[in-house]
């Protein structure tokens, strides 16, 4: 749980909020509903080990979610602020 949120939380800081965990999926070994900039540094990592370790957090996440039917964060709901560098929650 505590690292699907915190994939959450990159997802909305890197895409201003417009894409969310559940928005994404991954098909073929590719991580899908992504615009072009984050599609490619999660897609392509290369030796970016953050991207790296992102890329196989979304695969586990969503492994999990189709062993399971379910999403790890169903129960879950949060909307956060972003302002420059700094993430807060706003509600849960």
């Amino acid at each position: 749980m505590k690292t699907a949120m915190g994939i959450e939380a990159f997802l909305q800081k890197a895409t201003g909020g417009k894409v969310a965990l559940s928005d994404i999926t991954v098909e073929n070994g590719r991580i899908k509903g992504l615009d072009a900039p984050l599609d490619r540094l999660l897609n392509e990592p290369g030796q970016n080990q953050t991207y790296l370790d992102y890329r196989t957090d979304i695969f586990a996440i969503k492994n999990y979610e189709k062993m399971n039917g379910n999403s790890l964060l169903g129960g879950f709901s949060a909307r956060y602020a972003v302002d420059g560098e700094t993430i807060r929650t706003v509600s849960v």
